[in-house]
């Protein structure tokens, strides 16, 4: 099981890094006849390069990672948070606590920390925990709120989502909902429950 995490991991760190920065061929290469926008800055650019290794410390074979541009932020979407439930004694300030940079860094743990050496990373506020998980449309609203303090912190006009469990359908409801701003380059969720819960875990759940 840890092996086939780290390889899923792997392949995410691939897919994500493989994303050019504009869909635009041309976009990318700067005019020398044309001058600057006065107001431009100029975007970080990261470049690695190497073999992606499987859990156990052996190259894929066949599998490199190219050097290439980075200037999408990348946010992690976590998935929920009520277990082990508070049963008792919740305050209205406990339920209603938004999630925050700690917790999706200590969520996401390596996963975040493979990816933070070469892009933005950041992290969606969104409110579920011991007391009180809100709805899928309503933490999609966090989503949006999320996304727009890191394009304000980075000058980016999209962002990736890399989500979990819970955090995919969020990603989705904001995406095809009527707040999407047409600021998502790409999204990736793991573990999600696009087509349901399996019964067997409503019955675990139940019992």
């Amino acid at each position: 099981m840890k092996k086939r995490m780290f390889q899923l991991v792997n392949m995410m760190l691939i897919l994500t890094l493989l994303i050019p920065a504009s869909s635009s061929p041309a976009a990318a290469r700067p005019n020398p006849a044309l001058p600057a926008a006065p107001d431009a800055e100029p975007q970080a650019v990261y470049s690695i390069s190497g073999q992606v290794k499987d859990g156990e410390g052996s190259p894929l074979s066949g599998v490199t990672v190219q050097a290439v541009p980075a200037a999408v932020p990348i946010i992690f979407v976590h998935g929920f948070r009520g277990f082990p439930p508070k049963l008792f004694g919740c305050t209205d300030q406990e339920r209603y606590q938004l999630t925050d940079y700690g917790i999706g860094r200590d969520y996401f743990d390596q996963v975040a920390q493979l990816l933070s050496s070469y892009y933005y990373v950041d992290y969606a506020y969104l409110m579920s925990n011991a007391c009180y998980t809100a709805p899928i449309e309503v933490n999609a609203r966090y989503l949006r709120d999320s996304i727009n303090r890191v394009k304000a912190d980075t000058g980016a006009a999209k962002v990736i989502l890399i989500a979990h469990s819970m955090g995919g359908l969020v990603s989705r409801a904001y995406i095809e909902g009527g707040d999407y701003q047409d600021d998502v380059k790409a999204l990736y969720t793991m573990g999600s429950p696009h087509k349901g819960t399996p019964d067997d875990v409503v019955v675990f759940l139940a019992n």
